[in-house]
Formats: C-alpha cells, sequence, structure tokens
C-alpha cells in the first residue's frame, strides 16, 4: 500500500538556467498530480505545493527549498525526510543540500 500522507514543499523556480522551464515543469507536474496535489500559494518564483512523497520525488532536487511553510525535505524542527537523501536530482543544479559525504 502506498504512503498517501500529503507533504508540504516549496518550490523555487528560479533555480537554474531557464526560469520559464522551470515554472512548465511545476504547473506541468501540479496538471498531472492534482487532485492528490495541491497549490496552496505562488508568487513570481515560489510554489507553496501539498502533495504526497511519491509525487513529490518526480521533481528534481534543484527546485525544493526549506521555508516555514514546508515540511519536505526538513521536518519543521528540521529534521531531514529520510528519502531526501535518494531524492531525483537531474543534474542541472547542485543541490542546496550537500550530503554528509560532501562536507
Amino acid at each position: 500500500m502506498r504512503d498517501i500522507t500529503r507533504h508540504r514543499a516549496t518550490l523555487f523556480g528560479e533555480a537554474g538556467a531557464d526560469f520559464h522551464m522551470n515554472a512548465v515543469l511545476i504547473e506541468g507536474w501540479l496538471k498531472k498530480w492534482t487532485p492528490a496535489a495541491s497549490l496552496a500559494k505562488q508568487d513570481e518564483y515560489c510554489w507553496n505545493v501539498e502533495a504526497p512523497l511519491v509525487a513529490l520525488q518526480e521533481l528534481p532536487r534543484r527546485l525544493f527549498m526549506h521555508s516555514d511553510w514546508s515540511t519536505y525535505p526538513l521536518s519543521r524542527d528540521g529534521v531531514e525526510h529520510p528519502d531526501w537523501q535518494n531524492h531525483f536530482d537531474d543534474g542541472v543544479a547542485v543541490p542546496w543540500n550537500k550530503t554528509k559525504a560532501d562536507a
């Protein structure tokens, strides 16, 4: 049985060379995953979304950022979600969270 717990994530669309392509990626992802995923708030470069982990794992690491609102990849008390280390990285940008091996 799949975990359908919804996590909150803040996506930052300016990370990378082409903001427009990131916006298209996020909007297409939302369209694919609605109603399981929902948009809570959007501004020029950020999208606050709620979605099951299986949906969030389709987005590359470079789009995720920590915020007071988000619960993935970090919980509100700063604990990293155990699946974050295996989260998809498309190689377009360096993930914001280095692994312990990189430190």
